[in-house]
């Protein structure tokens, strides 16, 4: 499986890494309000693996 860095183009790499980290720390918030963290924290991380490296991302044109 091609790591994220090569995958895609650097810009949107970083955005990706962005969006990851995001979703990381909310699901941290709500699974500690929630008594789940460890649930949530590994569905986050399923789901990104999970669509990684499908290469859906289509420019938009202009």
């Amino acid at each position: 499986m091609p790591s994220l860095q090569s995958a895609l183009p650097p810009e949107l790499a970083d955005n990706v890494i962005r969006l990851y980290r995001e979703c990381l720390r909310r699901a941290k918030f709500i699974g500690h309000k929630q008594h789940n963290t460890e649930l949530l924290v590994n569905l986050v991380r399923q789901n990104f693996r999970r669509n990684c490296c499908k290469r859906t991302y289509k420019p938009h044109a202009l």
